[in-house]
């Protein structure tokens, strides 16, 4: 492995080529025997959140002005968790990216 950048990029062929080779020794997160990393619920969700993901991925929530859609579906998730959780008019909450900031 180089520590430096390639002086030229990959055909997009070659470029997932490479990227299936690099995961033919992961988990099959598929299999419903992994629970901590990823959850599978089945092929139909798993599509809808790709197109979901697609549709948002190159807009930033970080820009809430810019962006007002992100954060009313933001306020939308925070609210419902807050309702399974039973939090009150003060409690708060926000999205974050996963791993030890989510925890709550």
């Amino acid at each position: 492995m180089s520590n430096r950048f390639p002086r030229r990029g990959l055909e997009r062929g070659l470029l997932f080529a490479e990227m299936e080779e690099a995961r033919s020794s992961d988990v099959d997160w598929r299999g419903g025997r992994i629970n901590v990393y990823t959850h599978f619920a089945s092929d139909e969700v798993l599509e809808v959140a790709k197109d979901a993901a697609r549709m948002f991925f190159s807009e930033n929530a970080l820009g809430p002005a810019a962006f007002p859609s992100l954060k009313r579906f933001e306020t939308e998730v925070v609210s419902w968790t807050l309702g399974l959780l039973n939090g009150g008019n003060a409690a708060t909450g926000n999205i974050t990216s996963g791993g030890t900031e989510s925890i709550f």
